[in-house]
């Protein structure tokens, strides 16, 4: 459902873990899944005590696209938004069903998998970032009901057309997909696999 206005396209989930194993970075997904448009009528959306622009600017925010709460809650600090004001935003957002870790962490799972991401990796960014509980991450993870070991083999054998001929090549191979976030058994079975025959 869209916002007020025209969704900006540009407003996707703007963290993503390097591709290099290293600390998660901003970085654009695939996809733009909008959030539940707020509805100015609504009156669980009533807080008359707190900054109506800082209100104004989290309403714009989760109109846009699903947000964490820690996603929203630094993007609203940034901004120089008292703290008790932020706290109070977040809890009226999240009492009137328009913020959700759950949806929020749903979408992220579609995303990452979708970029060819596998569960260790998805987990820390709920995790380490967005400050997801993680049994939250882990419902997320079990609704995808991904294919992890077919997800892996597709993403080796579209990187490495030939197969391995030494020890050190498979190793090589496993890392990679270890860094993306398999776990090293679904890495070695994909890499054991090979490419595809003709």
């Amino acid at each position: 459902m869209a916002g007020e206005g025209k969704p900006d396209p540009a407003c996707v989930p703007d963290v993503a873990p390097a591709d290099d194993g290293a600390a998660p970075r901003a970085a654009p997904a695939p996809e733009v899944e909008l959030a539940l448009a707020p509805d100015p009528a609504d009156e669980r959306l009533f807080l008359p005590d707190v900054d109506p622009q800082a209100y104004a600017r989290a309403l714009s925010l989760i109109a846009r696209r699903e947000h964490s709460r820690q996603e929203l809650n630094d993007k609203l600090a940034a901004r120089g938004i008292a703290r008790d004001d932020i706290d109070a935003i977040l809890d009226r957002l999240l009492a009137a069903g328009y913020q959700s870790d759950e949806r929020f962490a749903g979408m992220l799972v579609r995303s990452r998998v979708a970029q060819g991401q596998g569960p260790v990796r998805i987990q820390a960014e709920l995790r380490m970032v967005h400050r997801i509980d993680d049994a939250i991450a882990r419902q997320a993870l079990d609704e995808e009901d991904a294919d992890w070991q077919a997800l892996a083999l597709e993403l080796c054998r579209r990187r490495y057309r030939t197969a391995a001929t030494s020890q050190a090549e498979r190793v090589k191979r496993a890392n990679f997909l270890v860094r993306r976030g398999f776990p090293p058994g679904i890495a070695r079975a994909a890499v054991d696999a090979g490419p595809e025959s003709d």
